[in-house]
């Protein structure tokens, strides 16, 4: 009866320790979007959670345990969004025009971790204290995952020829650009400016077949 009692007790013990880690993580993604990662100290997430310093320190490691936490479950987030809108789609052509909406698309949805993404993004590590250093991740996972998606479009003959890896720069780019500029300018229509990329880089990359004119007349 009492091992019973001890073991229902560390689950609930588990759940509040999960849940509070939850809530330290939610508010750290508020002020790192609001201050920047680097004056988004530990004293600002615990005020903004309504905890104490020490009580992060006793859930993380340090402030960059907890911007780390955020990018997983971001990324996790994202992920489940791109699994979610890219299945199911009967060509690349199409699968590209999927994938621009669903970036977009998330990040309207969630502006908070807009701003987490772009530190992670611009990371140098330089001048962070001990414990406020943190692992980014592998920027360059997301263009190279576009590019094998033009290689695949261009090996099924969908798309033209091009560099693959400067144009998924190029495609990102340019949706960094739309968020960036909707974050300055928040009436944007951000949908709209979705929609304006997909025809964008449909056009751009959408391999056209050779016409012939049965009707003109050889030179003589």
């Amino acid at each position: 009866m009492g091992s019973e009692k001890s073991l229902r007790s560390q689950k609930e013990r588990t759940f509040i320790e999960e849940a509070r880690r939850a809530q330290i993580v939610t508010c750290a993604i508020e002020v790192i979007s609001e201050f920047g990662y680097r004056k988004a100290s530990l004293v600002r997430i615990a005020e903004r959670a309504g905890v104490s310093k020490g009580v992060i320190l006793y859930h993380f490691t340090g402030k960059g345990e907890v911007i780390e936490t955020a990018l997983g479950q971001i990324y996790a987030a994202l992920g489940a969004r791109f699994e979610q809108e890219l299945a199911d789609h009967p060509d690349v052509r199409s699968t590209l025009a999927a994938y621009i909406r669903a970036l977009v698309g998330y990040m309207r949805d969630n502006p908070t971790h807009v701003r987490v993404i772009a530190e992670a993004a611009t990371y140098d590590g330089g001048s962070a204290e001990a414990g406020d250093s943190f692992d980014p991740g592998d920027a360059g996972a997301r263009w190279r995952s576009l590019a094998d998606l033009l290689r695949a479009g261009q090996a099924a003959g969908e798309f033209r020829d091009f560099d693959a890896r400067v144009l998924a720069q190029a495609i990102g780019g340019a949706i960094d650009a739309v968020i960036a500029g909707w974050l300055e300018e928040p009436d944007t229509d951000l949908t709209e400016a979705g929609e304006q990329l997909v025809t964008t880089f449909d056009r751009a990359l959408v391999a056209v077949p050779p016409t012939t004119d049965s009707g003109s007349t050889p030179c003589q």
